[in-house]
C-alpha cells in the first residue's frame, strides 16, 4: 500500500511520502476546488469530506494503468477512496486540456462531488452522468450552469 500511495501522489520530481502531512492541489486545478466550495457555500453547504490530493497523474504511474483497466472507455478524472480515510482526485490531462473552460470546470467538479459528498453516479443528471464530459454538455452547462450546480447540490441538502 506504501509503494502505491508513493506512486500515485508524484507530482513532478518531488514524491511525497506514504503518510501525506498536507493537502496536494496542483496549481492549475486549485482554483477549480476553491470555486467548487464557493458553489457549495453559497447553497449552505459547509460540510466537506477531507480531499487529500488533487492532481493530473503522470502517465507512467500505476495508478493511471488501473484506471485505464478500470474505465476502458476512457476516463475524464477518478475519485479514489482509501481504507485510511484518504481521498485522491486525478484528473485527465488530455481530458482537460482537449475542454473549453466550462468542460474543464465540469469534469473537475464531478470528481469534487464524488471525493467531497461521496455522491453517485446518476442516470440524467447532466454533472453526474458516468460517461465522458462532452462539448455539447459543457455548451448545455455554459447556458445552464446554476441551474445544473442546484439540481446536484439540493440532492445533497436532502
Amino acid at each position: 500500500m506504501c509503494n502505491f500511495l508513493k506512486s500515485i501522489c508524484f507530482i513532478g520530481a518531488i514524491i511525497f511520502q506514504c503518510n501525506l502531512s498536507a493537502q496536494v492541489f496542483d496549481p492549475i486545478l486549485s482554483g477549480y476546488v476553491e470555486s467548487f466550495q464557493y458553489e457549495a457555500r453559497i447553497r449552505g453547504i459547509n460540510h466537506f469530506n477531507f480531499l487529500k490530493c488533487v492532481k493530473f497523474p503522470t502517465y507512467t504511474e500505476d495508478s493511471v494503468f488501473e484506471i485505464s483497466k478500470q474505465k476502458p472507455a476512457g476516463w475524464d478524472g477518478v475519485a479514489i477512496f482509501y481504507e485510511s480515510g484518504d481521498i485522491l482526485v486525478f484528473i485527465n490531462r488530455i481530458a482537460f486540456d482537449n475542454s473549453d473552460e466550462f468542460g474543464k470546470e465540469m469534469i473537475v467538479y464531478h470528481e469534487l462531488f464524488h471525493a467531497y459528498f461521496n455522491y453517485p453516479h446518476v442516470p440524467g443528471c447532466l454533472m453526474m452522468k458516468e460517461e465522458k464530459i462532452t462539448s455539447a454538455d459543457a455548451a448545455f452547462y455554459r447556458n445552464n450552469k446554476k441551474k445544473v450546480l442546484d439540481q446536484v447540490f439540493n440532492r445533497i441538502r436532502k
